[in-house]
């Protein structure tokens, strides 16, 4: 525990540079810009209002709203550039291309619903959507490590530590890994393990090309 909490420290005091904070303004005005071109600018008070009819859950970075009608479970980010935002990834853009990965490998069926800011403000707040994964057990939802590896190796990624003894899985021929990846962030529901908000890294700079013909290859 205490490695993994020298572990966010340190991505926090990176995350607080001001070169950091003028990477996210420049990326949050570049989707701002392109979701306004797509019509997925969302009203920041309509927001409030729709999301207050349902089943909230609040946490670090998220807002989480359950719409059983759906089979869907809505994020919000919390849209606040001077706390944690956009998990792991810190900056927008690797935020949105996590998203996507774990759609494309896990089938969570994530969507970007569309971004929105508070009225004369500029920070910047997503909605994503994935399909709600429902737990077998609601008593002992989450598994064990044994049923990560298991679920992980089925998927082609090898189980490795990182350097602070957390678990993370690699997939060496795309060069991808995945960190962040303790059993509650995951569900085991009747079909198997699922998991809802893990995080990608690139390990090697020549994949990017590569992942990014995946991705544009199955979009839309």
């Amino acid at each position: 525990m205490a490695s993994l909490q020298r572990s966010k420290q340190e991505d926090h005091s990176r995350y607080e540079s001001s070169a950091c904070q003028n990477e996210i303004g420049r990326q949050l005005e570049y989707i701002w810009r392109e979701a306004n071109d797509c019509g997925l600018v969302l009203n920041y008070e309509g927001l409030n209002v729709w999301s207050s009819d349902f089943e909230q859950e609040a946490g670090a970075e998220h807002l989480a709203v359950l719409i059983p009608e759906e089979g869907r479970v809505y994020k919000r980010t919390l849209g606040s550039l001077q706390g944690e935002m956009f998990g792991v990834e810190k900056l927008p853009i690797p935020y949105l291309l996590n998203q996507a990965l774990i759609s494309y490998f896990f089938r969570t069926e994530s969507l970007f619903e569309g971004i929105s800011r508070r009225p004369g403000e500029t920070t910047t707040e997503f909605l994503i959507s994935q399909r709600y994964i429902r737990a077998a057990d609601p008593e002992n939802p989450y598994p064990n490590l044994s049923q990560l590896i298991q679920f992980f190796e089925a998927h082609d990624f090898e189980f490795q530590e990182d350097d602070f003894g957390v678990p993370r899985f690699v997939n060496k021929e795309l060069g991808l890994g995945i960190k962040d990846a303790h059993p509650g962030n995951f569900i085991v529901e009747e079909e198997g393990v699922k998991p809802f908000d893990i995080h990608f890294e690139i390990t090697r700079s020549e994949s990017v090309a590569a992942i990014t013909e995946i991705l544009s290859s199955t979009a839309g």
